[in-house]
């Protein structure tokens, strides 16, 4: 077993796996507009409801856990403009049936670039649309550490265009905002039907 820590980040925005470090999770979350009107909701109800005590230690409590509901759905939901399978398999499958190329990403929760893809280049509407020429599939890399090191991962994000085989046809390693991912996805989609890259 090894333990991980996020090294600093490189210009294409990789992060690094460190056997003998300690962890040092990333600040990942910065408070939307929607979840900064529920923080002032909190204040308000605390001040309107001052003269009742029970109200006082009970309500803020109520609506904290409603905050953290709403801002962690918030984080979820970001990058679902890509339609991600549910397993492995059946990308495999699916691939195989359609006779297209799967796009798989690694990523780890602690992983600040990975969020950044999700932010910023799998909502781009390019990229959502090219998207529909591959079978998509997030694959946690602290979780499914066989298929991480299978295909050898070993740095986050990484992005692995296979065929239905499960033999690699492309790599991204690192960050790639939307204009430049379009081109790696075109590589992968020439490199998947024989054609030679120019």
């Amino acid at each position: 077993m090894y333990k991980i820590q996020e090294q600093k980040k490189s210009k294409i925005g990789l992060t690094r796996f460190d056997r003998f470090a300690n962890f040092q999770p990333a600040l990942l979350f910065k408070a939307s507009s929607h979840c900064t009107s529920l923080k002032k909701g909190v204040y308000l109800m605390s001040v309107r409801t001052s003269k009742n005590k029970h109200t006082l230690l009970i309500a803020p409590l109520l609506v904290a856990m409603l905050i953290l509901g709403s801002c962690a759905k918030e984080t979820e939901e970001v990058g679902d403009g890509l339609k991600w399978v549910a397993s492995y398999d059946e990308a495999i499958r699916t691939a195989g049936d359609k006779d297209v190329p799967i796009m798989i990403d690694f990523y780890a929760d602690w992983c600040g670039w990975c969020k950044r893809l999700d932010q910023d280049t799998y909502v781009d509407a390019d990229v959502m649309s090219k998207a529909k020429k591959f079978i998509s599939l997030k694959i946690d890399a602290d979780v499914e550490t066989d298929l991480a090191s299978k295909y050898r991962v070993q740095g986050l994000p990484t992005i692995l265009f296979i065929d239905h085989k499960g033999e690699e046809v492309h790599r991204v390693v690192g960050y790639r905002p939307p204009d430049k991912f379009l081109d790696e996805m075109d590589l992968a989609l020439r490199a998947f039907h024989g054609e030679q890259g120019t």
